[in-house]
């Protein structure tokens, strides 16, 4: 996080940026059953535990307004670390454990939301907010018994509204 004002550039206000970043290199989930081998997730995007996940603020305010630019990236992955992507022409015979899959590959998504805040007086504050501006789907989810969904996207990692529009005014005594 990193915070400046603005006025060697003789302009009014302050300026906040704020980056906050996860990575997940190694998750392993053991069943600890007989014949039951153990399955690194890590990277899984059907689950909730992608490699990389990324999210950025950035603020100016001055006392009358501000206005705030967020983004979430996710990065790429794949549905299931058990399941075997098929190569063109040929296609191993699946298992229980490992089924056969056309393409196992989950793209990156990047969302963008932007909001403002009006300060009316010391008491009254208008807002707007505009989530997933860009008004991007998350990639498609297949369903399996670990990852039940009803509406084909995984709502663990990604937006399942699309673009969504909030305003109202807030009091404070």
């Amino acid at each position: 996080s990193y915070q400046f004002d603005l006025q060697d550039w003789e302009i009014p206000g302050d300026f906040v940026i704020r980056e906050l970043a996860t990575n997940v290199s190694n998750f392993t989930t053991d069943p600890g059953l007989p014949g039951q081998i153990p399955l690194q997730t890590a990277g899984t995007n059907d689950g909730s535990i992608p490699h990389w996940k990324i999210f950025g603020t950035q603020t100016y305010s001055t006392d009358t307004f501000s206005i705030t630019l967020s983004e979430t990236w996710i990065s790429e992955g794949v549905h299931n670390r058990a399941w075997i992507q098929c190569a063109p022409g040929s296609c191993p015979v699946p298992t229980i454990n490992n089924p056969t899959i056309n393409d196992n590959h989950v793209p990156s998504m990047f969302y963008l939301n932007l909001g403002a805040n009006y300060n009316i007086d010391d008491n009254w504050k208008a807002y707007v907010q505009i989530d997933n501006l860009l008004n991007k789907n998350g990639p498609p989810f297949y369903a399996n018994s670990q990852n039940p969904t009803a509406n084909g996207v995984n709502t663990l990692l990604y937006d399942v509204i699309g673009r969504m529009f909030r305003f109202g005014v807030r009091v404070q005594n």
